[in-house]
């Protein structure tokens, strides 16, 4: 396909709580007497009265229609076709989020991409013919365990520091802030496929099953993780490129800091947003990195293997400035990113 003409996405129910990174707190004197029509409130249920064990669900769909210019000599669904317009779900989320202890959580994130008339379910014609019956499948399943909170348990008050310990299927990920991105608050209209290094191969939909820990030392918030990815087997041609073999079973360590100069973002889930409607004046300098040892594999001459270790590297910086009058929710937002990816030999 050689050009989008335009992609129109419609946000049928763009709100979802596990997402938000930045948390916004507004003085009484800036309260309308009207309430918002946008504003639903939280999907919450408190489970003790106090507040602080309670399950939380959230829910978003981006649909998108399409007119697509298609390359010449470009056949769909066996038929030649020069434009291409359709209609999909582009990608669908079901979250809960538990505060099951206080010091101890639960976060499970299931749903759909990429389904239209021809892709993204079966194949052929009938029940479960072509781009029918998508797979619902879990995103993010993780426990977590509260070292230090970001609040002081018995005062309630902010603590300079906070740790977090997890394990399960998760998105703590290194590399970039865009390697972490929110699909809720995303500055384009996609994400670039090209900030997952390992995406679908040796992970699932950018996650992978291990340990991870996050938190913030002062301004620099951080998150780390050391994880098995799922396996990969492709067999390399002799004198051809490194291809996707992890078969020795080697384990992938990751990990992204940024260095927040302004006001700092809350993150309670791993996901960083593209824009925040200028709601906070932000500016992040970021750096991060993923590397697995024997991820790829070469055939230099017959019969004669060689392993190799996938590397990449990452520099970022992130920077939102609120312009003009607050409730006009006007800004400038800024985000670059340096990428250096190694797999082996080309």
């Amino acid at each position: 396909m050689k050009k989008l003409l335009f992609i129109f996405s419609v946000m049928v129910m763009q709100y979802c709580y596990s997402q938000d990174t930045i948390s916004i707190k507004k003085n009484p004197e800036e309260n309308s007497s009207e309430k918002n029509p946008l504003d639903i409130g939280e999907l919450k249920i408190k489970l003790n009265s106090k507040g602080d064990q309670w399950i939380k669900f959230g829910i978003s769909s981006q649909i998108w229609l399409r007119s697509i210019e298609n390359n010449p000599g470009t056949s769909v669904n066996g038929v030649p076709q020069e434009q291409t317009y359709d209609a999909g779900i582009r990608r669908m989320r079901l979250t809960i989020q538990s505060q099951v202890t206080p010091f101890y959580s639960v976060f499970l994130q299931m749903g759909i991409n990429n389904q239209n008339f021809i892709s993204g379910g079966g194949t052929g014609t009938g029940n479960n013919g072509a781009g029918k019956k998508a797979p619902f499948f879990f995103h993010d399943a993780y426990n977590e365990l509260a070292i230090i909170p970001r609040n002081n348990f018995q005062t309630g008050k902010p603590n300079k520091n906070n740790l977090y310990l997890g394990a399960g299927l998760h998105s703590w990920n290194g590399v970039s802030r865009l390697t972490n991105a929110s699909t809720t608050k995303m500055l384009a209209g996609d994400l670039p496929i090209f900030n997952f290094p390992s995406i679908e191969i040796a992970d699932q939909f950018s996650r992978q099953l291990g340990v991870f820990v996050h938190g913030e030392f002062d301004r620099l918030n951080y998150r780390f993780s050391v994880n098995k990815p799922f396996a990969t087997n492709l067999k390399p041609v002799v004198g051809g490129p490194a291809v996707d073999n992890n078969q020795s079973g080697k384990l992938s360590y990751s990990g992204y800091a940024f260095y927040q100069f302004f006001n700092k973002e809350t993150t309670v889930t791993s996901f960083l947003s593209g824009n925040n409607l200028a709601a906070k004046k932000v500016l992040n300098i970021g750096a991060g990195f993923y590397t697995s040892k024997d991820a790829t594999q070469s055939q230099p001459s017959e019969n004669v293997f060689a392993s190799h270790p996938s590397n990449t590297f990452g520099a970022d910086i992130y920077s939102e400035i609120p312009l003009g009058n607050k409730t006009k929710e006007m800004g400038l937002t800024f985000y670059s990113v340096f990428y250096n990816y190694n797999y082996g030999p080309n």
